[in-house]
């Protein structure tokens, strides 16, 4: 009996951790897709946090958010 109960609970931790690890790689992959670009303008405005003076920049076909100030004159 405390045979079984080991088992369902080994088996309940197997495939609670599949089920995590897929949902981690589905929302790693989706963030890759949603943060590349080509221009300034395919980056979403609303990605960085404007009151810390953060601008969204295109770098290396990545949306990146960047400091005004880091930027240079």
């Amino acid at each position: 009996m405390q045979r079984e109960k080991n088992m369902v609970k080994i088996l309940m931790f197997f495939c609670i951790m599949i089920l995590f690890l897929s949902i981690f790689i589905v929302a790693t992959d989706i963030e890759e897709d949603f943060l590349k670009c080509d221009t300034y303008s395919d980056c979403p405005s609303q990605m960085c946090y404007s009151f810390l003076n953060f601008i969204v920049k295109c770098i290396n076909n990545r949306c990146d958010c960047v400091r005004e100030k880091d930027l240079g004159p």
